[in-house]
């Protein structure tokens, strides 16, 4: 599992920023409140999104802050998470893991069954 806090400490941003830590699973990316001290916290994400549907969609640097964004398919519509990470290295590790966590996802699944929309 990779975890790590994503967030801002500025004044200016603690309006447009919660932090929040992440952690990449075998299947699933998933966001807590604070991270998790337990196995029932663990358990109890604020926020789950299955890897098969989650894609690292952008990155950039704004200021001095290093963002990323990530799209999560869901049974209720396409949700998107921007994040932020401390430094360039953690950037690179956070899009490895979801990069490869979402390859490793899909080359297990026995099977796969999507719905088509007709509009």
């Amino acid at each position: 599992q990779n975890g790590g806090r994503v967030g801002s400490e500025s004044s200016e941003d603690l309006e447009r920023w919660q932090s929040v830590f992440a952690a990449v699973t075998e299947r699933e990316l998933r966001l807590y409140e604070s991270a998790p001290w337990s196995p029932e916290a663990w358990g109890g994400p604020l926020h789950t999104c299955p890897l098969i549907s989650t894609r690292l969609v952008s990155s950039s640097r704004q200021t001095d802050m290093i963002t990323f964004s990530v799209r999560c398919g869901t049974p209720e519509g396409v949700l998107t998470h921007h994040l932020r990470a401390e430094t360039h290295r953690d950037l690179a590790n956070w899009a490895r893991a979801l990069v490869q966590g979402s390859h490793n996802c899909a080359q297990s699944q026995h099977e796969l069954v999507c719905r088509e929309y007709v509009y």
